[in-house]
């Protein structure tokens, strides 16, 4: 499982933003990938660019089980997508 991990609520805060109020709300810690992972007897990773993903998909897929990956993104790059 790979999901993406932004730590922020990142819509809710660019509309907060355009409707003109201060970010309130919208900061948070992802949870521990590894504890999570290993909660559910997987294993936990985490890459923090695009060119690691590929390599950590290959090793999941050779460990079998459940492999729960964290890919770390800027949320800022949404402000030019919106």
């Amino acid at each position: 499982i790979v999901y993406l991990a932004d730590r922020k609520l990142s819509l809710i805060d660019l509309k907060q933003e355009r409707d003109g109020y201060l970010e309130y709300g919208v900061n948070f810690n992802n949870p521990d990938v590894f504890s999570l992972a290993k909660a559910f007897g997987g294993m936990g990773h985490r890459v923090t660019k695009a060119s690691q993903l590929k390599e950590k998909i290959g090793f999941a897929m050779k460990m079998g089980g459940l492999q729960l990956i964290e890919a770390q993104i800027n949320p800022e790059k949404y402000r030019t997508q919106m």
